[in-house]
């Protein structure tokens, strides 16, 4: 069953509902400054987290000279993008002069979350500073500080079940672009194994938030024709969002201490259940049909069966 509808391109994905920020000290308040939430929320230790930073101007007067400036305690520093200006520090964006005419910029700082297992969360603080210059307007704000601050929870030692981190454009990346991965090593403890690949093409530019969970699944699931076996992979890409416009590589390691008995690579079928409702087989070729499609279907040595497919939007994956 397929939805027919469009997504947004993954950048605007990125631009979600958030409280204003109220400005610091600011004798004629003239921006509001928005940390579009954490990016994820929750991401696993040694990665990457993003704040993506809203920010607009009142359009009536002229600002001359805008920086915004990042922290977060106990992260360390990765890289920053604007849309206006440039960022010559990962925790300094100048963005120039703010015209009356155009008063808005998005701006996303990036961090690698901390690995001390004593830190279970940070939380980062975005100011705005609107600086005096000779072209400002009469009664515009000068040397005034607009402010907002995010959360954000890490993950540590869960790997085998949960893995979190922001993909980030290439020249920022400290790791393999686009791949998110629980753990690989199947044993009788790690029975299941998912891996996801973020195209180049949606890593780029402001980036995409990636989180993958392991967890038992219902024997009577959405979509199982017969019952659901093991572990599911639950899959959450751009904040969730119900279409991607560029498909997945995702994979799944069926580990042989999870499988039925008898349970083959020519009779495994895979469901794709929705976050919103409804679900669609996996079982076709990609040779054959558009996303969602099977890459490949393989039986490793120890019997577990690992299925690449291409997916276009998020939700849980199944075996049945």
């Amino acid at each position: 069953m397929r939805i027919p509808t469009r997504a947004a391109p993954l950048s605007a994905l990125l631009l979600v509902t958030a409280v204003l920020a109220q400005p610091v000290a600011a004798r004629d308040p003239s921006f509001t400054v928005q940390i579009l939430g954490s990016k994820p929320l929750e991401v696993s230790a040694g990665q990457v987290v993003a704040y993506p930073v809203q920010i607009s101007g009142d359009n009536t007067m002229t600002i001359n000279h805008v920086t915004v400036t990042a922290s977060a305690p106990g992260a360390t520093p990765l890289g920053a993008i604007t849309t206006v200006g440039s960022c010559p520090t990962p925790q300094l964006c100048d963005l120039g002069q703010f015209t009356s005419a155009a008063q808005d910029a998005f701006v996303v700082f990036m961090y690698v979350a901390p690995t001390d297992p004593a830190v279970t969360s940070i939380t980062a603080e975005v100011v705005l500073n609107s600086g005096e210059g000779m072209n400002d307007s009469p009664g515009a704000a000068h040397g005034d500080a607009f402010a907002d601050e995010a959360e954000t929870i890490i993950h540590h030692g869960d790997a085998s079940t949960f893995f979190s981190r922001f993909v980030v454009a290439r020249s920022f990346d400290p790791g393999e672009n686009g791949l998110a991965q629980t753990d690989q090593v199947i044993s009788s403890t790690n029975r299941h194994a998912t891996r996801v690949i973020v195209p180049d093409e949606a890593a780029s530019a402001f980036g995409v938030p990636v989180t993958i969970s392991e967890a038992l699944t219902a024997a009577n699931g959405v979509g199982c024709a017969a019952p659901c076996f093991g572990e599911e992979s639950r899959i959450s890409v751009a904040d969730g969002a119900a279409f991607l416009e560029t498909p997945l590589t995702v994979q799944v390691t069926f580990g042989a201490p999870e499988l039925p008995k008898g349970m083959t690579a020519r009779k495994l079928h895979v469901v794709h259940e929705f976050d919103e409702g409804g679900f669609e087989a996996v079982d076709g070729s990609c040779a054959d049909v558009p996303a969602p499609c099977r890459l490949s279907t393989v039986t490793l040595r120890d019997k577990s069966i690992v299925v690449t497919m291409l997916l276009d939007r998020n939700g849980n994956i199944k075996g049945f």
